[in-house]
């Protein structure tokens, strides 16, 4: 993607927009955190997006990642419990 000269409104708003769907919640709850009206998060995020300052892989949502499970010798401790070590290291 070529680098998109923004203005300083526009790399403000691209800042709260990414924020938002970083957030790990709502555009919504993060309007109201930040005392935004949602409309215009959408709105900034829509012209930024057609002007190409923000592409697909920014926004795209974290998605499910299929996860193969293999056996081990079972414990003898029913409470016994497993981890999951994900690709950015956290459990």
């Amino acid at each position: 993607m070529n680098a998109v000269q923004l203005t300083k409104t526009q790399r403000y708003w691209k800042k709260h927009v990414m924020a938002g769907l970083q957030s790990g919640s709502t555009m919504q709850s993060y309007a109201d955190q930040q005392d935004f009206n949602v409309k215009t998060l959408y709105d900034w995020k829509y012209r930024l997006t057609k002007m190409g300052a923000l592409d697909n892989a920014e926004l795209a949502p974290a998605v499910f990642q299929k996860v193969h499970i293999t056996p081990t010798n079972p414990s003898s401790d029913p409470n016994h419990r497993k981890s999951l070590i994900l690709t950015s290291r956290q459990k």
